[in-house]
């Protein structure tokens, strides 16, 4: 009797190159001990989101994220009214500093569907993806979000 198990992979080359592209662009090439990851409190985030999306500009509704020792501080600022505003919010965080953008609506929108007190946020770099994921949750589902950040013109 032979063997009906295939050798080697069977997915063709352009699968491979799209798999292989958005794994990097997920930040899958990297280590997991590279990752930066941060925990705080969801319902200080959501405020503070909507709070600093208020004077972001209404067309991007861009808002800058910037992970740090202890801290993660939201702002944004509309040169066409030249409104500006800035939130300091206190978190662990591990790794490196990492500042990106995000449209604030999405954000309130990952964050409004989190069923949990407690979020964890889950970086590479400033351009790729972050993961959003409840840190304890209740009930047994596995809860994940995908948010990506906004391209800076500076």
């Amino acid at each position: 009797m032979t063997s009906l198990k295939p050798e080697g992979d069977l997915a063709p080359p352009f699968i491979k190159n799209v798999l292989h592209e958005h794994g990097r662009m997920l930040g899958a090439d990297r280590k997991a001990n590279e990752f930066f990851s941060r925990k705080l409190d969801k319902d200080d985030l959501i405020d503070a989101v909507k709070r600093v999306s208020i004077f972001s500009n209404k067309t991007t509704k861009q808002i800058q994220i910037q992970f740090s020792k202890n801290e993660l501080t939201l702002s944004t600022q509309d040169k066409e009214t030249k409104a500006s505003a800035k939130e300091h919010i206190e978190c662990e965080h591990v790794g490196e500093e990492i500042i990106t953008q995000y449209n604030a609506q999405y954000l309130k929108e990952v964050l409004i569907h989190l069923k949990t007190e407690e979020i964890g946020i889950f970086l590479t770099s400033s351009q790729a993806a972050a993961v959003f994921k409840p840190t304890k949750t209740e009930d047994k589902t596995k809860q994940t979000a995908l948010l990506m950040p906004l391209r800076s013109n500076s």
